[in-house]
């Protein structure tokens, strides 16, 4: 991981939102709290296993439904980057290489981890799920620690680059461009680590409209009906009834 450079005076003083409020790191405070379930669903895993209780369908569901949505957020962050903040920040300052290629090696792990779950979930029985589930833990805890290394980095080194070289007006069309990468069932993953009251207040802060956040909001709850409580369910080991809400 490179170093963070010292950063002069520049357009910093010119952002009013806080870096920690800002966007990117919003973005990878929602990938970093997929890696923390994923992990709380490894750890039930091996319990349940370790107890004798092969996986059912219905958790396999679940967890397949679960990480369908992470591995596509931290795809959709990726090209974002890719497409549109880097080529955008290399017209002021260079980018390190090995931030893309992080890129591949990221993807390509995430690949080889999507594997290894599908092969636990699909396996019969406890021994046959057993087989798979140490590849899995191994091979994920190798992906999150990269993943936790490069967001780092981006934050550390790139993010106060960015602001240093750039105005928020010269940021605001990449950004919005961003922002129409993301589906609204993607925004409820993006604003999930937040509260509530912190979705507001970050929505009012970056001037969303009221209507467009009464909209996000709405997609937070979708998140946590169609993702999230059957994806807690299979942790606990426990079926979930019907829900309207």
């Amino acid at each position: 991981m490179a170093e963070a450079r010292a950063v002069e005076p520049g357009h910093q003083a010119d952002w009013v939102l806080p870096a920690e409020n800002d966007g990117w790191v919003l973005s990878h405070n929602a990938l970093r709290l997929d890696l923390k379930d994923f992990d709380r669903l490894l750890v039930a895993l091996r319990s349940q296993l370790a107890a004798g209780k092969p996986l059912e369908a219905w958790q396999a569901d679940a967890i397949r439904r679960y990480w369908k949505q992470a591995v596509h957020m931290l795809v959709v962050h990726h090209d974002s980057e890719e497409e549109l903040y880097f080529p955008l920040m290399r017209t002021k300052f260079p980018v390190d290489a090995h931030q893309t290629s992080d890129h591949v090696k990221i993807v390509k792990q995430v690949e080889g981890v999507g594997q290894d779950l599908e092969a636990l979930l699909t396996a019969q029985g406890v021994e046959g799920q057993l087989t798979h589930f140490r590849p899995l833990q191994d091979d994920f805890a190798r992906f999150k620690q990269l993943c936790e290394e490069h967001f780092r980095e981006e934050e550390e080194v790139t993010l106060p680059a960015l602001r240093h070289h750039f105005t928020p007006a010269e940021v605001q069309p990449v950004a919005k461009k961003i922002s129409k990468m993301y589906s609204l069932l993607d925004m409820g993953n993006y604003l999930r680590p937040m509260s509530h009251e912190e979705r507001v207040a970050w929505m009012t802060r970056v001037k969303m409209p009221t209507f467009v956040q009464w909209l996000m909001l709405a997609q937070c709850r979708r998140y946590d009906r169609n993702v999230m409580r059957p994806f807690e369910a299979a942790i606990k080991g426990e079926q979930p009834g019907w829900s309207l809400f």
